[in-house]
């Protein structure tokens, strides 16, 4: 090799240098701080009433379906009083991408939704972290009253999103833009992942017959979307028979929901009002969100889940 070309390697080797040290100090200097959620949220016990006490004279016995004919009548108004909190884990494809904690208070005003999380991924080697915040407030029906979203991400991608409903008009301001539309009188709104806490809230004074029907402004996604761009759309909510599940060693059985929106289908579990996972996918795209304060080891479906969704046995 001739002295010419050792050159030239040599100044081709240096610059790459630079430029991947410089994209490394540029991560480290535009990536969000560490993860500190707001919401302190510690591990939480099982509650009681959910486990199902095994008889040792007799087989363990499944829950039969739940139909409309023999669920319990629907109540129509929400509950004068609710307050919960929660931890979410995000997994895909069998890999982590992110966490959330929420808190959701519920009273004769109406309802006060909060939450802070981060998406996180890998580039190269390094780790990058989108770091969020989220408000909503509501009516005693749950219909949005304001909501705001803010977003700190690396290579200044960072963005705010402020909200408010009045009169059946949504006014977005995002970046110091503003828009107007028009908005259905009974809209409900989904943000980040853990506002489908909100759902089993909402499902027993919206359903009939088992099922209930939504217009939904979507504001959930990555910096640049938002329920603006595309205005509401139907989603279906669906009880389902329910399911049984095993924790460790304590079996429990929760209730389960179809979710058809133009997010496309999806599985979610709770119990009672208490939001427990959303499942979604197929088994080479699986998709799961849960409840990591009570399921920090994850868990498996043992009975009842059926269907295009019926692989499913241990989440995450």
């Amino acid at each position: 090799m001739s002295k010419r070309w050792r050159i030239v390697i040599a100044v081709v080797a240096a610059a790459l240098l630079i430029i991947i040290g410089g994209f490394f100090l540029f991560l480290r200097l535009t990536a969000p701080a560490p993860f500190d959620s707001a919401i302190e949220v510690e591990p939480k016990e099982l509650p009681t009433a959910w486990i199902v006490e095994d008889d040792p004279a007799e087989e363990p016995a499944i829950p039969e379906a739940s139909t409309s004919e023999d669920m319990p009548p629907e109540p129509a108004s929400p509950p004068a009083a609710y307050t919960t909190t929660g931890t979410l884990s995000f997994v895909s494809k069998g890999k982590p991408f992110g966490e959330e904690s929420y808190e959701i208070v519920m009273d004769a005003d109406g309802t006060r939704f909060a939450s802070q999380g981060r998406f996180f991924f890998r580039v190269v080697v390094a780790t990058i972290s989108v770091v969020f915040e989220q408000e909503l407030t509501a009516n005693a029906d749950l219909h949005p009253e304001a909501y705001s979203a803010s977003f700190d991400a690396p290579f200044g991608q960072d963005q705010t999103i402020e909200s408010a409903f009045a009169d059946g008009v949504m006014t977005v301001r995002s970046n110091g833009e503003e828009s107007r539309s028009e908005t259905p009188e009974d809209v409900f709104l989904l943000g980040m992942f853990s506002t489908y806490a909100l759902l089993p809230i909402a499902f027993p004074f919206r359903a009939e017959e088992g099922l209930a029907l939504f217009d939904v402004l979507f504001f959930g996604g990555p910096p640049g979307q938002s329920g603006s761009d595309r205005g509401s759309s139907p989603m279906r909510m669906t009880r389902l028979p329910d399911v049984v599940i095993l924790v460790g060693t304590q079996t429990l059985t929760v209730n389960a929901y179809a979710i058809l929106s133009t997010l496309g289908d999806s599985l979610l579990l709770a119990k009672d009002r208490e939001f427990l996972a959303l499942l979604a996918g197929t088994e080479d795209e699986a998709f799961f969100v849960y409840r990591s304060d009570f399921f920090p080891d994850g868990f498996e479906i043992e009975e009842g889940l059926t269907g295009s969704m019926g692989w499913i046995r241990h989440v995450p």
